[in-house]
């Protein structure tokens, strides 16, 4: 299984300890570039990037006709507040 995640070191030890291989990007530009090249079974994303937000990238992998399958797609987020998922669907 490989997945692609977005700042988030805390994570990387106990995914790789379970099996998984794990992608990083810098960037929502990088993130997308790799995951236009690559297949990934999930995506764990930041909610606030450098260059854009995690809708951003929902938005751009959802509207991807090229990929016929349906990325699972996690964003979490430090914020107190609930944050809308109107744009995830």
């Amino acid at each position: 299984m490989r997945i692609i995640k977005l700042h988030f070191i805390f994570f990387k030890k106990g995914f790789l300890s379970a099996g998984f291989n794990i992608y990083t990007a810098e960037s929502c530009i990088e993130a997308l570039k790799s995951i236009k090249e690559n297949k990934f079974d999930l995506l764990l994303l930041d909610y606030f990037l450098k260059d854009r937000t995690a809708f951003d990238i929902c938005k751009e992998v959802r509207a991807d006709v090229s990929k016929p399958q349906k990325i699972p797609i996690v964003i979490l987020t430090g914020q107190a507040e609930l944050v809308s998922n109107k744009y995830l669907f």
